[in-house]
């Protein structure tokens, strides 16, 4: 690292390395969250799933899990309209020469 006047200056390859590092890993950090983001979701929902039965009548029951289920399979029918398209990762610029 190169210090002027007591104050440190980055050093641009290192920062650059450390910074593609990171940039590499990405995939899998978005994995991990959207995991715990995933486990929960199902939480949540397993707790709500519970006191719904404990508090209401099963004819009420019944009615909420058809909306529920009838909402899951048009959410999968639209899902399952959208093409996705693969997305390229970008790429960093590269570093310049010099100091």
């Amino acid at each position: 690292m190169l210090f002027r006047a007591g104050v440190p200056v980055c050093d641009w390859p290192g920062a650059y390395s450390q910074l593609t590092g990171i940039y590499a890993e990405l995939p899998v950090y978005g994995q991990r969250i959207g995991d715990l983001v995933a486990g929960a979701k199902e939480k949540i929902q397993g707790v709500e799933k519970q006191t719904y039965q404990v508090f209401l009548p099963a004819k009420e029951r019944q009615q909420l899990e058809e909306e529920e289920l009838r909402a899951q399979q048009a959410a999968a029918k639209k899902r399952g309209s959208k093409k996705a398209t693969p997305r390229r990762p970008r790429r960093l610029p590269q570093p310049h020469g010099g100091g």
